[in-house]
């Protein structure tokens, strides 16, 4: 859905899905494209018409990066990528631009719950969620 925006996007793997290095198009060590099949189920987020104009497939680009913060043990994940030109995109660059999201968004967004008192959102639609958002933000202002 992001392509389909006409844009890219670096996100963590999913648990669900499994990475195995020596399958696809090898970039480099623990990093590799691969071919993405779309899951035989519609997601419960998504509707139905929206799942149903996605491809079967898709390439993506899976990277092992090593995340370094100030103050925390250093780790490996995998995250999953639309960028797939490993000349331009390489693998420095990748874990500094996912390290960026610690360094504000995420850390900004749990500051704003904290201080709006919605560390716990209840609402289970993406619709009741905004309305949760919005009322929290009222009674704040």
């Amino acid at each position: 859905m992001v392509k389909q925006q006409g844009a890219d996007a670096i996100f963590r793997k999913n648990h669900w899905r499994k990475t195995d290095f020596r399958r696809g198009k090898k970039l480099g060590i623990g990093d590799h494209k691969v071919v993405w099949e779309k899951p035989k189920h519609c997601p419960e987020h998504m509707m139905n018409q929206d799942f149903e104009a996605l491809p079967s497939n898709f390439m993506v680009r899976e990277v092992c990066l090593r995340i370094q913060r100030r103050g925390f043990q250093s780790q490996r994940i995998i995250v999953v990528t639309t960028l797939l030109d490993a000349q331009r995109y390489t693998v420095p660059k990748l874990t500094l631009l996912y390290g960026l999201r610690w360094s504000g968004a995420e850390v900004n967004l749990r500051y704003l719950k904290t201080t709006l008192k919605m560390e716990m959102l209840t609402a289970k639609t993406p619709t009741m969620v905004r309305k949760e958002i919005w009322t929290h933000l009222l009674a704040y202002t």
